[in-house]
């Protein structure tokens, strides 16, 4: 698993719109949340896949092993030496120091190199974008700076994007322009502009006084739907960034009670359990292909359907605690 740096090329499109959110997450915890942790299983199984090695861990569902299956078939198809899993940090710290990236996939041969980037989440992201401009930067750096074609491509469920070609002059122009928002983020009078993008994934929500700013000016506001619908638009963008930090704070009492500590007048309630089948393939098989099963998406579906499911199949957990007030 990479180790994300400062100036990460995940966390470049935030940086690019709000340069103070390189400062306000320094030193901040930062929780993976489970989508992320779902995205870099099905990276290892892709991997393991690809190197013909035993999947080992099992893959966290079968549309999880469907996309790595996938993703090796789109990299195999590519006609190149092909480099997985490769560590752009060195390249990019040429760069700047602050600057890193892990490249999923390069492929390069005599006229051409393609950085492939595997996404598992449900956000569409497009191969012209700047975090993969990024990647692309990095891998080409790590090659030595080629005269080559380049090609950055996103593989991703639901994502049907072409590969983007840029010339290396476009590459040069990227590398100028990453430079300048790094001198951005890392002035320290630069003041954080949030929105509710820029903020989302801003570990330093919870203590940025751009927020504070906002929430004090908008509470501040005589708020009446009729007379105030030309302004609905910005509060409504607003209330995006006031719920996110909202949440962060609750997220970070959760986590404190968690570890034991104690917080005037609130606690954690016990998550609820949950069931799930825990391999389809190996229930359809126990079924013998029986066709209403490719219908029905549920454990309680089945169920109600007059399938009895064996224990060996089913898999329980708990869903995650809550925050709420104590008696």
């Amino acid at each position: 698993m990479a180790i994300h740096a400062n100036i990460s090329a995940s966390a470049l499109p935030r940086i690019f719109e709000c340069p103070a959110s390189f400062k306000m997450s320094m030193g901040m915890p930062n929780k993976p949340n489970p989508a992320a942790l779902r995205g870099t299983a099905i990276h290892l199984v892709a991997e393991q896949l690809f190197n013909g090695d035993p999947i080992n861990p099992p893959a966290p569902d079968q549309e999880g092993l469907q996309i790595a299956k996938d993703y090796v078939a789109y990299i195999s198809g590519i006609d190149g030496e092909k480099h997985i899993e490769i560590d752009l940090a060195p390249a990019l710290q040429t760069v700047h120091p602050d600057c890193g990236g892990h490249a999923d996939c390069i492929i390069i041969n005599d006229t051409e190199l393609h950085c492939i980037d595997l996404k598992t989440g449900a956000g569409k992201v497009t191969p012209d974008s700047i975090q993969l401009k990024m990647y692309l930067l990095g891998s080409w750096i790590h090659f030595g700076r080629p005269n080559l074609r380049l090609f950055a491509h996103i593989v991703q469920p639901f994502n049907h994007s072409i590969p983007v070609e840029y010339t290396v002059q476009d590459i040069l122009d990227f590398e100028e322009k990453l430079l300048a928002i790094i001198e951005q983020a890392t002035d320290p009078f630069v003041q954080p502009t949030p929105t509710y993008t820029a903020c989302k994934y801003c570990n330093g929500k919870t203590v940025c006084p751009s927020i504070k700013g906002l929430a004090i000016k908008t509470a501040k506001l005589d708020f009446n739907s009729q007379a105030n619908m030309f302004d609905l638009p910005e509060l409504l963008d607003t209330a995006e960034v006031l719920e996110g930090w909202i949440n962060a704070v609750r997220e970070s009492a959760k986590d404190l009670l968690s570890t034991g500590a104690f917080i005037a007048g609130w606690e954690l309630s016990k998550g609820r359990k949950m069931s799930k089948i825990r391999n389809e393939t190996e229930v359809i098989a126990h079924f013998e292909g029986n066709q209403r099963l490719y219908t029905l998406k549920s454990l309680a579906q089945l169920k109600k359907d007059g399938f009895e499911i064996p224990e060996k199949f089913i898999e329980e957990s708990l869903s995650a605690s809550s925050l709420k007030r104590s008696k």
